[in-house]
């Protein structure tokens, strides 16, 4: 900002402190005191001393009127005495000043206009009815003889360079009102197209927003409706109890697959649900990783058992961290139970853990089926499409999102690296900085 600029802002006063209205006065006061001094030397020339003193006493007064609104915060009543004011000067004016003959009307013009630019709207209206009302009475007296009947002129000359001049300082403020008025508009136009360039942007994420909703229940109804349609078929057929021991086993495990399944589907979406109405809550604090993770490690190698999957765990003893327990927690389960999903009998899934460089990186991989570029691109969103696992493993792909979400409330990263037939490694990094 330059410095002209700064100057005028601490004369009438920034946006930020004071209403348009407000801004506008002192503007006008200042001008019309600049005018003032310009009409007091005018009439020191034109030997009008009966004006001289009046213009200094408006000086006076308008100074008083400035100072009262822009320092004391008092425009109410700054610009009640100047509206008071402004009838009596336009009266002295009238009387001293060749009434009619002379600046009357163009002075009556520029009070009015000052009125309606700068006054409160509920009182505007009735101090102009008075000021017309004036007017009027000036008008009369002026018809009926009752004026001044001297003419204050020493000659004609004198008569329109009164004229010109008190037109000229009347102009200045006129134009001085309506570039207030313009400026303000313009910050307000500006103002309202922020307003609405900052709309449409929330109405597209909205639009987006319901997309991403409406693809969601879309995938529930499907992913979820199916499973339970498959454990009622295969329940059914259980109910028969005509099954050789072979089958009977075969559609026990898969029955035990599908209901494992969809609580794992449920789980992800109620979790998914109660972050998004709620937000999820974030503590972050020091803990030790072998203890915060002993559960979960204890439950993943378990299944790996069952599964026939080797499970490695690299996690230094007595290693500190700092994070939310509970949210790293769930990324760490939902990490190793996509590796365990995608890795077949005698294939291998691991995790690590180092702290680096004020960084703790947190390294989950496995040797599945691995994925394409494609597939890795449209991870952690609800564009990427849900895969049965080794064993008919299925989801709905919510698992990623949460881990996205909360690895962000850490203001970590997440990075995958994967080929198809090599397996999938996860890298997660989270800073090591209080605060």
């Amino acid at each position: 900002m330059s410095w002209g600029k700064k100057i005028w802002q601490t004369l009438i006063g920034t946006r930020e402190e004071f209403s348009g209205s407000e801004r506008t006065f002192h503007m006008v006061c200042l001008a019309a005191t600049l005018a003032m001094i310009l009409g007091t030397t005018q009439n020191i020339i034109l030997g009008l001393e009966e004006l001289v003193y009046t213009m200094a006493a408006v000086f006076v007064l308008l100074f008083f009127c400035y100072i009262l609104s822009r320092v004391y915060r008092k425009f109410i009543a700054g610009w009640g005495i100047f509206v008071s004011f402004c009838a009596v000067i336009l009266g002295i004016n009238y009387y001293f000043n060749a009434g009619l003959d002379g600046p009357t009307l163009i002075t009556t013009f520029i009070i009015l206009i000052f009125f309606f630019a700068i006054s409160p709207v509920k009182l505007a209206w009735g101090f102009s009815l008075i000021m017309i009302s004036l007017f009027g009475v000036i008008i009369y007296c002026d018809f009926h003889g009752l004026g001044p009947n001297v003419v204050p002129y020493e000659s004609r000359a004198d008569k329109y360079i009164d004229i010109y001049f008190s037109y000229a300082w009347t102009l200045l403020i006129v134009l001085a009102i309506f570039y207030r008025i313009r400026s303000d508009m313009r910050v307000q136009n500006d103002t309202l197209r922020s307003q609405k360039e900052a709309l449409e942007k929330s109405q597209e994420e909205l639009e987006a927003s319901n997309q991403e909703l409406n693809r969601l229940f879309s995938i529930i109804s499907h992913d979820i409706r199916n499973p339970l349609i498959s454990i009622e078929g295969y329940l059914e057929v259980l109910e028969k109890d005509d099954l050789d021991p072979e089958e009977d086993a075969r559609m026990r495990g898969e029955l035990l697959n599908l209901t494992k399944s969809s609580s794992s589907m449920l789980d992800h979406l109620l979790t998914w649900s109660k972050g998004q109405i709620h937000g999820h809550r974030f503590y972050s604090k020091q803990v030790q990783i072998d203890e915060e993770f002993e559960g979960t490690l204890a439950l993943i190698e378990d299944l790996c058992t069952k599964k026939g999957v080797v499970f490695e765990s690299d996690i230094p003893d007595d290693q500190q961290v700092i994070c939310d327990p509970d949210l790293m927690v769930i990324v760490v389960r939902n990490l190793l139970h996509n590796a365990l999903k995608f890795t077949s009998e005698g294939k291998s899934i691991g995790i690590t853990s180092v702290v680096q460089d004020d960084h703790w990186v947190l390294t989950i991989y496995d040797q599945g089926q691995g994925m394409s570029q494609d597939k890795q691109d449209s991870l952690f969103t609800l564009e990427a499409k849900s895969t049965f696992g080794t064993n008919n493993e299925k989801g709905i792909g919510l698992g990623l999102i949460l881990v996205k979400e909360f690895i962000d409330q850490h203001k970590g990263s997440i990075s995958c690296q994967s080929k198809i037939g090599e397996g999938t490694t996860f890298i997660v990094t989270i800073p090591q900085k209080e605060g």
